[in-house]
């Protein structure tokens, strides 16, 4: 054995994520002999990775909180760890995935929030998905940047990009043909490039009022709060609008819209620097959801306001 693992050693630094499904810490019954089995797999592991971080795919999704002092005995023989979580999609609801990645925090913090988070992701929308004709098809680009920026913007360290393979149901000769092509790569590829030059976000915090109220928990402040899991939500007849004051007079040079499932095929992006007199410094009648980046504007303002003319989809 000692010659075997030596032999699989990892030649790169990044996480080392062990996969056994069948080892969960669900059941009392059977959760003290799956601690030591992974105890020695994972003291194994140690063996032949010394310097990486060493977790476990899907334990935090598969842990009852009576067996949470497994996971943390788990943590405490090897602290060098991280959580793995599976965290991919099953509808076209932003808010479903969204109550599972909330989920995941929560559980993570339990465990023990000095772990960093890092959650599975799948560009494919998962089998037995609401309809089932989204299963192993493509995550539009506008969800998928949506879930990327969610990540970021809830300060994750990171996350797991995970695909199909050709030999399994999830991605298969048809799948392989289009993956270079699907539109989650360069929203990926859109994504990295706005990650390596952030810019200060001008409305974050600010007073926001809009034309409407969908219900409680879609109030205007949710869409300025920095949390990427709230949001702004109108009633359901158009035009509608929204407006921020940002506290003082600013050089406006983009925009970042940040979609939910809901989102306007047409809007003008407006600035005035006394809330009276408006200038529009952007229209469009192809507005695609997800996340927008508005770069190369020019304007002054203290108000910023969107003005959403007509919706595509059928959602507040």
């Amino acid at each position: 054995m000692e010659g075997d693992r030596r032999a699989v050693q990892p030649q790169h630094l990044g996480p080392l994520v062990l996969d056994c499904e069948t080892l969960y810490f669900n059941s009392t019954s059977t959760v003290a002999d799956h601690y030591a089995r992974m105890l020695q797999l994972q003291t194994w592991a140690r063996e032949v990775a010394p310097d990486q971080v060493i977790g476990w795919y899907g334990l935090l999704n598969n842990t009852s909180s009576a067996n949470y002092p497994y996971y943390r005995d788990l943590i405490a023989a090897d602290p060098n760890a991280a959580f793995f979580p599976s965290l991919y999609t099953s509808s076209v609801s932003e808010t479903d995935w969204n109550t599972t990645l909330t989920a995941d925090i929560a559980k993570a913090e339990a465990v023990d929030p000095d772990v960093p988070l890092l959650p599975y992701i799948w560009p494919q929308y998962h089998g037995g998905s609401t309809p089932t004709s989204l299963d192993y098809t493509f995550i539009p680009a506008p969800q998928w940047s949506v879930q990327l920026a969610t990540l970021r913007e809830l300060s994750l360290p990171g996350a797991v990009v995970w695909g199909g393979w050709a030999i399994s149901e999830t991605c298969d000769d048809a799948c392989q043909t289009e993956a270079p092509t699907a539109g989650w790569l360069d929203a990926t590829r859109s994504f990295l490039a706005e990650t390596a030059t952030p810019h200060t976000d001008l409305a974050l915090g600010r007073a926001a009022t809009a034309s409407s109220v969908k219900a409680s928990g879609r109030e205007p402040a949710l869409a300025v709060d920095g949390d990427a899991t709230t949001r702004w939500g109108s009633a359901y007849a158009d035009p509608q609008w929204i407006s921020v004051d940002l506290g003082a007079t600013y050089e406006i040079t983009g925009v970042r819209l940040m979609w939910e499932t809901a989102y306007a095929g047409a809007y003008e992006i407006q600035t005035s620097t006394d809330g009276t007199t408006w200038a529009t410094l952007h229209s469009t009648t192809a507005g695609s959801g997800g996340v927008e980046l508005i770069d190369n504007l020019t304007g002054t303002a203290r108000y910023r306001d969107s003005f959403a003319v007509l919706r595509p989809s059928g959602r507040g």
